[in-house]
């Protein structure tokens, strides 16, 4: 006799994220047990697996929200933010959804650095602008200062050669 398997639940319940491998782990420990039962020839066991296990549909699947995983991504990052996780790496093994999620992710917060600016930060930006202009005036007129006295002292040393 086999030992009973764990049910989802009870197999993934304590982790917060789901790994593939945890995940083929408990494929395995399902297939092994099925294995178990066909050596066994438990028919009626089987029999009633597979009536339970009806063909589902799209239709029979219904999720409180459809989201784009462009904006599940975002959410995961926040909620490791959020609960002071990050940094972080997120791998898969499609490309293109790799790159979606990385153009997501960084059109995400660069449209918030934007609002930030322009809301945020708007009187700090404007402040250092300002400060930059001074700063950029000034220069100007250390600069000119330095041109005319140095050519006030080249014409004053050309005027002592001459004589």
């Amino acid at each position: 006799e086999s030992k009973p398997i764990p049910t989802l639940k009870q197999y993934f319940s304590p982790d917060w994220i789901i790994e593939r491998n945890k995940c083929n782990d408990y494929s395995r420990l399902v297939c092994n047990q099925f294995h178990g039962l066909i050596n066994n020839k438990e028919n009626s066991i089987i029999n009633s697996i597979t009536t339970s296990l009806k063909p589902i549909t799209s239709k029979d699947i219904h999720y409180p929200e459809s989201k784009p995983t462009s904006l599940l991504i975002i959410d995961f990052i926040l909620t490791l933010k959020e609960k002071n996780l990050l940094p972080c790496i997120v791998f898969s093994d499609n490309r293109l959804l790799c790159e979606n999620m990385a153009t997501s992710v960084a059109e995400y917060f660069e449209n918030l650095e934007k609002n930030l600016r322009k809301t945020k930060y708007k009187d700090q930006i404007e402040l250092l602008k300002e400060r930059l202009e001074t700063i950029k005036n000034a220069q100007k007129k250390i600069k000119s200062k330095k041109i005319s006295k140095s050519s006030n002292k080249r014409h004053h040393e050309e005027e002592n050669i001459v004589e």
